[in-house]
This record gives C-alpha cells, structure tokens and sequence, in this order.
C-alpha cells in the first residue's frame, strides 16, 4: 500500500464550552441533526476531530459520549452534530428538546489532511467529518461515495453541498448504486475514474471500513480511517478506546496497542490489526 500523508494534530488546545440545543432535525429512523449554539467560541477545528458531548440536566449516562465535529460556523459559537441513536446518552441527545444545554469539550483528536483530490468514502453518521471538510470546500474532493443499507439510511446527504461530487449506494439498491460502498468503490477502481495513488480518507461502521482498507491494500491506494470507537473521557486517562496496531505499525514506539482518542481516531488504514471474517 503507498505510504500517502498522515493524520494530522489539530491546530489548538481543546476547551470546555456550554451550548444551547437551537437546531435538532430527524435524519432517517435513527439519525438526528444536531446544533449548538455556545456561548464563547470554539476553537477552530479539522475534520475528523471530535467533541465529548452531555447534557446538563436528564444526563442518564456516567460519561459523555463522543462526536466527529460534522459543521463548525459563526466563528466557532455553532456547532453541529450527526447522532445516531444506539444507547442512552445517544438516545438522550437524540430527544433533547430545543433549548436544551449541554457541555462539549474539544476539539479532541487527530484529523485528516486536506480532501483536495481525495474520495471521502462514508457510511451512515461516519459521513459527519466530510460534512465539516465539504462546509469549507465541495469542490476539494475527487469524489465523495456514500451508502447505506436503505434509501432511509442516506437522509443525510441532504447536507452535502451542493457543487459536490456526491455518489450514492444502498445494499438493497433502493437509491443510488446497488451494492455497498466499498463495491462502489470497486466500480469506480475498474472504470478509471479513480487513479492510481488517490488517497482514500474513510469513516463508518468498522467491517465497512475494513473491507475498504483490504481493497486500498490490494489496490496499493494511501488509506486514512476515522475510528468510531467508543470512549469514556476522550482526553487519554479512561484507557477505554485502546485500539490493536498491526505488528510492526511504524510510529507509535513499538506499542501493540494505541489509545484512538490520543493516537486517532484518524489512523492510517495500514497501521491498524483489523478484524476480518
């Protein structure tokens, strides 16, 4: 696989702000749109970066949960989210009423580079961080391939720009081409649209992501992966989202594990022990 550009460290030190809850859209059965609206500035932030995130009152969870940082306006004072919901504090944020508050803390976490001539390959919320680069630039990306299982799951590509080059894939071929992502991918491999040495930067579910880190290993393609790992503090002092390395991964001193909220959750594709059925 080519060696390609690394992750990089996020240009300020994270903070601790309080927002307001001004926007929450339904995106699909499980996916909601979040805003909020802070009442001093966030730092400025790359995609890929994320925010631990709890409400301040009706919290039924001991920890925050994290976010990838999907739209960063207004000079850092609104903030938006893509959440789905898959457990209580998600379930939480999903029900949170307009004017609700909360307290985020970030920006946390490696990013990935620039997308100029990339393809964003996205499944599900793990579309969040390209939102944020396409907020700045629709037209950076070679291609940007989303999918999902269902045409419900690709409500929210009604975010995307427009002026972006935006691709669909549904497993069942409701909308869009019909395979996965990855298979679109492939597709697109084969028919020259995407050429030798593109540099892949990929977020969603794990296999979906690991089945696109085999074909950019087979393909010998550059490949950035944005984890979405579960994590209790986001900071590096819970150890909870310790994440395997391949052996002989370059870079981390030897270690065969990583902590993805200090080392990611931006990891080159190569670099990791990924579980493959």
């Amino acid at each position: 696989m080519a060696e390609g550009p690394r992750p990089l460290s996020g240009p300020a030190r994270p903070v601790v702000l309080q927002g307001r809850l001004v926007s929450r859209r339904p995106l699909g059965p499980t996916t909601f749109w979040l805003e909020w609206e802070c009442a001093s500035p966030s730092p400025a932030a790359l995609p890929g970066q994320f925010f631990m995130v709890r409400l301040l009152e009706g919290w039924p969870a001991l920890l925050a949960r994290p976010f990838s940082l999907a739209s960063w306006r207004e000079g850092g004072r609104r903030l938006g989210f893509l959440v789905e919901e898959v457990g209580r504090g998600s379930g939480a944020l999903a029900r949170a009423g307009i004017g609700g508050e909360a307290l985020l803390w970030g920006p946390l976490g490696k990013a990935f580079p620039s997308p100029e001539g990339a393809v964003l390959l996205a499944g599900g919320v793990g579309l969040a961080p390209f939102l944020l680069a396409l907020e700045r630039d629709p037209g950076a990306p070679r291609l940007v391939l989303f999918g999902g299982r269902d045409s419900r799951r690709l409500a929210p590509a009604s975010l995307v720009p427009e002026g972006a080059p935006l691709e669909l894939a549904t497993d069942d071929g409701s909308r869009g081409y019909a395979g996965t992502v990855v298979a679109l991918l492939e597709e697109f491999l084969r028919r020259g649209r995407v050429p030798a040495g593109t540099l892949l930067q990929v977020c969603g579910p794990e296999p979906m992501m690991a089945a696109a880190a085999a074909l950019a290993e087979r393909e010998g393609l550059p490949c950035l992966v944005s984890l979405e790992t579960r994590m209790g503090c986001g900071v590096g002092i819970c150890a909870g989202c310790a994440v395997d390395l391949r052996p002989g991964a370059e870079g981390y001193g030897g270690m065969e594990k990583v902590l993805a909220c200090k080392a990611g959750p931006v990891f080159p594709s190569r670099d990791l022990a990924w579980k493959r059925e």
